[in-house]
């Protein structure tokens, strides 16, 4: 839903990472920060929706947050995971340490995610609204790599993350990983402390997987060998997007 910054793409092995601007308006062209009425939008931008309701089972989509273990670097006693994750947008995470702040959603197992979604709500928060933040995924601590670098000026209500450039997948924007950090660096006025009120991770619906796994047991049973060796390339759970990477 936003748009890359066409000077800050930096590429690794088979992958990049873009650095997003996001506000209370999606931007195509540069805002008008003069512009004290904020419902009147910039030539070439749509204004972020918050009331739209999103129903990820009709997109085929589903909540995988329940399977991972949550993490953050510090909390306000209240304000930790639980609110976090509750579906209560009136809820946050509230950081009480210093920057950067951490938030790390660990599977068990790798999992192939396709939308990541990040609820933030400038009018409420105002200081401790992030501005900056960095993506990373990895098996581990040990190989994190980032992915996505969001920058924020006054930013409302639930945030799409592009995953178009991670490289996993058949249509190359699904993220396989056993590891998600969200890297808070800064926030709005130089806050210290932060305030994230939703974070929702999606995988593909296990029923639309069985389908395409039925797809790709019809193709090996024809015999075709080339078919079967590039259906196994696509659709195994290796990291594809990790093994490979050397940062330049």
């Amino acid at each position: 839903m936003s748009s890359a910054s066409s000077n800050s793409i930096w590429r690794t092995e088979g992958l990049e990472t873009e650095n997003f601007h996001v506000s209370g308006i999606i931007n195509n062209t540069t805002p008008d920060l003069n512009n004290e009425n904020q419902n009147i939008y910039p030539r070439g931008s749509i204004p972020m929706d918050v009331d739209i309701p999103f129903d990820p089972a009709s997109l085929g989509l589903k909540d995988i947050g329940n399977l991972a273990s949550w993490t953050v670097s510090s909390c306000k006693p209240g304000c930790g995971v639980e609110a976090l994750r509750d579906e209560d947008t009136s809820l946050f995470w509230q950081s009480d340490g210093p920057q950067p702040h951490f938030l790390d959603v660990h599977f068990s197992r790798l999992v192939s995610i396709v939308l990541i979604r990040l609820f933030l709500d400038f009018d409420a928060d105002e200081s401790y609204t992030p501005t900056r933040i960095i993506l990373l995924a990895g098996t581990g601590y040990h190989d994190l790599i980032p992915f996505s670098t969001l920058n924020f000026e006054q930013p409302r209500g639930w945030i799409d993350i592009s995953l178009d450039q991670v490289g996993g997948g058949e249509d190359g924007k699904t993220l396989r990983a056993f590891l998600l950090q969200v890297k808070i660096i800064e926030n709005h006025q130089n806050g210290k402390d932060t305030h994230v009120r939703g974070l929702r991770i999606y995988s593909k619906h296990e029923r639309d997987r069985d389908a395409q796994g039925d797809i790709r047991h019809s193709f090996n049973t024809a015999g075709n060998a080339a078919t079967k060796c590039a259906n196994d390339k696509i659709w195994s759970m290796e990291p594809d997007w990790i093994e490979d990477l050397q940062l330049r």
